[in-house]
């Protein structure tokens, strides 16, 4: 069996831009896993059933990638063919970030919610330990991280973050990132009001996610660096032709994955991730 590369998208860490830049890299080959009704963090993962089905219908894919894709889930004997990477981001700025994504953005059936009320209503303390672990288990997320991982990003250094896999997988298609944020949350003033008013608060909610994150920075991420020559690496990034090309034969295989009508959302996703 091939190696595939396995992204573990945590939201609001900066795994959409990630996401543009591997379909720009990869095009069909990137399957991104949708069920949208299990993106809170104690909905039902991405199981060895469905990867067994996914791999045999998608024989050519390289990566998988997706918020239901958690490391606590044993794949079993596929695990030594499966390359784990994903990023975590800074607890209090990711915590803020996800609320106002999940309650201000245009559409949210959430947005008469206040901060307070949202973290009362849904699982939401320390949901980068809960994301990793399956449960509030801090030394089993620090586990995880060290022994599953190839790499763990940083979003406060997504760049290079990305340099760093390409070091270490030396995938020629891997090449240097050409990013855009693609799922921004604008409101900085609330943002920074909030990080403000409800630091408290906040604090409390994501204890175990600080000192994971803590962990990340002070123990797995210089390991990481120590490991490489980013002065070795090129800079060699694929044309804006190649990456379009690529993101179009990603939503062409994706329509024949989850084929429908040609429909208004489906326009506006084709321009969205255009």
């Amino acid at each position: 069996m091939k190696k595939i590369m396995m992204f573990s998208h945590m939201m609001k860490t900066g795994g959409t831009s990630f996401n543009q830049h591997l379909k720009g890299c990869y095009g069909s080959k990137i399957y991104v896993v949708t069920k949208s009704k299990n993106l809170n963090v104690d909905g039902e993962p991405y199981t060895m059933k469905d990867f067994e089905f996914d791999s045999k219908k998608k024989s050519s894919v390289r990566v998988i990638s997706g918020h239901q894709i958690r490391p606590f889930v044993n794949f079993e004997s596929y695990e030594s063919n499966l390359i784990w990477m994903t990023f975590i981001r800074h607890p209090y700025k990711r915590y803020v970030s996800h609320y106002i994504h999940r309650t201000k953005r245009l559409g949210s059936k959430q947005n008469d919610l206040s901060f307070r009320d949202w973290i009362k209503k849904y699982n939401t303390s320390n949901y980068m330990v809960k994301f990793i672990a399956g449960v509030e288990d801090l030394e089993l997320a620090k586990e995880i991280l060290t022994n599953k991982f190839e790499v763990v990003g940083l979003t406060e250094e997504l760049e290079l973050s990305i340099n760093m896999m390409r070091a270490i997988f030396l995938d020629k298609k891997f090449t240097a990132p050409s990013l855009i944020n693609r799922n921004k949350t604008m409101d900085n003033n609330f943002k920074n009001y909030l990080l403000i008013n409800e630091l408290d608060l906040i604090k409390k909610n994501n204890d175990l996610d600080i000192e994971l994150y803590n962990f990340v920075k002070k123990e797995i991420w210089p390991k990481q660096l120590s490991k490489i020559d980013l002065s070795l690496l090129d800079d060699k990034k694929n044309s804006s032709l190649i990456e379009n090309i690529n993101k179009i034969k990603f939503i062409v295989k994706r329509f024949k994955y989850h084929p429908g009508k040609l429909s208004y959302g489906n326009i506006k996703y084709f321009i969205r991730n255009w």
